[in-house]
């Protein structure tokens, strides 16, 4: 996978005190490396004990940062997260699921073979009886700073792009 690939990956979280632990530590598992990673958690004005968690995890990791808002949903909450984000690349992570080891490689090891601006991939259903549902798993790229389909998976893109397109403001 690519070398230094400087990604910000951004959790809304809105109390999910529940799963966020296991959320972020499948960031911190990335195969990139942690040190590659910035992670920004956005507190989304939570009742529960999900501020406390981003916070305990910004103190504990200087590449994590909590930020803490009122509660105005996760849209408002992941563009909050891109306002705090510096690196390259940004991705989105739902804050009640956990993410493959090889994720974040695997999207920018498609992205830089194909000169995308975005990769994307499809997710899985783990269902406590065993089953596993396999949604959107197009393995479909999108470059050139287009942006269709993006939130047909798990993604990320470049930020300047996602900008320039006016999708992330």
């Amino acid at each position: 996978y690519m070398i230094d690939p400087k990604v910000s990956i951004i959790v809304a979280v809105y109390n999910v005190s529940l799963f966020l632990r296991e959320t972020i530590e499948s960031v911190i598992s990335q195969d990139i490396g942690f040190e590659n990673i910035q992670l920004i958690l956005v507190d989304d004005g939570s009742k529960d004990n999900s501020g406390a968690i981003c916070d305990e995890y910004a103190e504990k990791y200087p590449n994590v940062i909590a930020v803490h808002q009122e509660n105005r949903g996760v849209t408002a909450a992941r563009l909050a997260g891109v306002a705090a984000a510096s690196r390259e690349w940004i991705g989105f992570v739902d804050s009640d699921d956990a993410v493959d080891p090889g994720m974040y490689a695997h999207l920018l090891e498609n992205a830089r073979k194909e000169g995308a601006d975005l990769s994307h991939c499809g997710h899985q259903t783990l269902f406590p009886d065993g089953r596993v549902v396999y949604v959107h798993n197009t393995g479909n790229l999108f470059g050139g700073g287009g942006v269709d389909g993006f939130h047909q998976g798990v993604g990320m893109g470049r930020a300047e792009d996602l900008h320039h397109q006016g999708v992330l403001g």
